[in-house]
């Protein structure tokens, strides 16, 4: 064999060894396959999570709100947004001034004073506050007040970003709505010192506005 060939089949070799020791190595029968992480998967489980702590996007809930008496004074409106719950209404039928204004832990509203609703909506176990406290500071339910104008009507529009609509532990769906007969001073343990209650309603799912 001539230098030139020998040369040849030796360098041959050497490459066939070096694009040996590169190739990956293949499992063998009691081996299993490892799986790459599939992200999809993962972002989708991640907005789920998102979701149930921001609730349901374009549930909408309604209250509508009763006297002990059994008066309709008036309906409020909750529809769960990205920057948490818009709470509107317009009720009447009281007289002029602040009333406390809260979402409570039962679902019921048995006339005539409404102690059947049981305490503040407050699944976290926090005191009693207002609604401009950091959430650590307040129930869930703590809506602080609405106001009554001389013609004893209240209309009010406002986002809370503590509780959520259809989904998480602060979900208020199910839930009872309380209008006191007095100013919540935002500071008294555990009801703000707000009074007897004078109308109750039970939030209720009533559609979703995201088709």
């Amino acid at each position: 064999m001539n230098r030139w060939l020998s040369g040849s089949i030796v360098g041959a070799a050497l490459v066939s060894l070096v694009v040996a020791g590169c190739a990956p190595a293949q499992p063998t029968e009691d081996e299993e396959p490892v799986e790459e992480p599939i992200f999809d998967e993962i972002e989708e489980e991640e907005e789920h999570d998102h979701q149930a702590d921001q609730g349901v996007l374009g549930l909408v809930g309604t209250a509508v709100m009763h006297t002990g008496e059994g008066e309709e004074m008036g309906e409020v409106i909750f529809t769960q947004t990205e920057e948490g719950v818009l709470v509107e209404g317009l009720l009447e039928s009281l007289e002029p001034g602040p009333k406390g204004f809260h979402v409570h832990e039962h679902g019921q509203c048995d006339p005539p004073d409404f102690e059947s609703a049981g305490g503040h909506f407050n699944p976290e176990g926090h005191p009693h506050g207002g609604p401009d406290d950091p959430p650590g500071e307040r129930h869930a339910g703590d809506f602080g007040n609405i106001e009554f104008d001389d013609d004893g009507a209240a209309e009010f529009s406002f986002v809370d970003d503590m509780i959520t609509l259809g989904d998480g532990t602060n979900d208020v769906a199910g839930k009872a709505l309380i209008v006191h007969y007095q100013e919540d001073d935002e500071e008294t343990q555990p009801t703000g010192d707000a009074g007897p209650r004078a109308a109750c309603g039970i939030i209720e799912i009533i559609r979703s506005d995201v088709e």
